[in-house]
């Protein structure tokens, strides 16, 4: 499953499609400071590398789709600390990694997606893949996401997506789940993974509401999108006289949602709704919709974002209670 991190709230992402779960805490970190990357030359046939940032299999992307052939099976042990919020980082010694250093073409900002849910991949190989701009730093936790993990909850290949400037190197680690927790499961073997990279249109949001009727809270956007990718929406509330809300009860704010619309939206201009019930609150669960009415919020900052995670403007937009 991939997962986010928003200042205040970890929610998870499945596969390219956004969806609320419960509330929970989230740590972050780095590691040392960037060392020198030595970029050995791709050779026709698969390339199974120690899985360190000094020899990472460095990939030239092109605008289209490219494929790579990897084998873990036989390779070392993991070096590269994933931090405490990827893969499992409690077990040692971790699965085999490889580290692709993909230079990403274009000019300017793009889309990156990334598919090992394919090919050779064999359907119980237990994926892991981490993105980093900087091969030897652990990716902060926040959005957008750096861990990709399940496709959904029957698939535990991995896939994802995220936006790049042409020119820069991105780097992905691409490893299993270490000790797989499931007994038909493996966090090693053959891989494929396909890159697909393509001029991105940013989306951009007009208008919406928030409201809550009962237990139900319903964030409704009006966007535009010349792609027709947009997915879903982020959200922070606010009190009358601006003030963050603290939601699920844990002294940090602002608290910011990540939610999945609740149908993909139809159209370059569209109206779309993404609903939720119940967060995490102490060691239960409460309706959102009585904590902003506990809170008095008054309004709401959204964002809509697409399948690249590119971020619209963001907008304030009313909270509305219903009977």
């Amino acid at each position: 499953m991939r997962t986010l991190r928003t200042t205040g709230i970890c929610i998870a992402l499945t596969a390219l499609t956004l969806t609320a779960l419960a509330l929970v805490g989230c740590d972050g970190g780095t590691s040392d400071p960037d060392a020198a990357i030595m970029l050995p030359d791709t050779g026709p046939t698969p390339f199974v590398g120690p899985g360190t940032c000094m020899q990472p299999r460095r990939v030239v992307g092109e605008l289209g789709t490219i494929r790579l052939d990897l084998d873990t099976t036989d390779a070392p042990d993991g070096p590269l600390d994933l931090g405490p919020m990827c893969g499992n980082p409690d077990a040692v010694p971790r699965a085999p990694q490889e580290v692709i250093a993909y230079v990403v073409p274009g000019d300017g900002p793009v889309g990156v997606a990334f598919d090992a849910a394919l090919g050779d991949t064999l359907t119980n190989f237990d994926t892991v893949i981490q993105v980093r701009r900087s091969c030897t730093e652990i990716p902060v936790d926040g959005f957008p996401p750096t861990c990709f993990d399940d496709v959904s909850a029957t698939d535990r290949r991995s896939a994802g997506a995220l936006m790049a400037e042409g020119g820069e190197t991105l780097y992905f680690v691409v490893t299993g789940f270490t000790t797989a927790p499931l007994p038909d499961t493996i966090d090693r073997g053959p891989l494929s993974i396909e890159f697909t990279t393509r001029v991105n249109a940013v989306p951009e949001i007009l208008g919406g509401e928030v409201r809550t009727v009962a237990e139900r809270t319903e964030i409704v956007v009006n966007g535009r999108d010349a792609d027709e990718d947009t997915i879903g929406v982020l959200t922070t509330f606010f009190a009358a006289d601006g003030t963050a809300l603290d939601l699920n009860g844990d002294g940090e704010v602002p608290d910011q949602f990540a939610l999945g619309f609740d149908a993909e939206p139809v159209g370059v201009e569209f109206t779309s709704t993404a609903t939720i019930f119940y967060i995490a609150f102490g060691s239960g669960a409460v309706a959102l919709s009585d904590r902003l009415i506990f809170l008095r919020a008054a309004t709401a900052e959204v964002v809509i974002i697409d399948d690249f995670y590119a971020q619209s403007a963001p907008m304030s937009v009313p909270v509305r209670f219903l009977d």
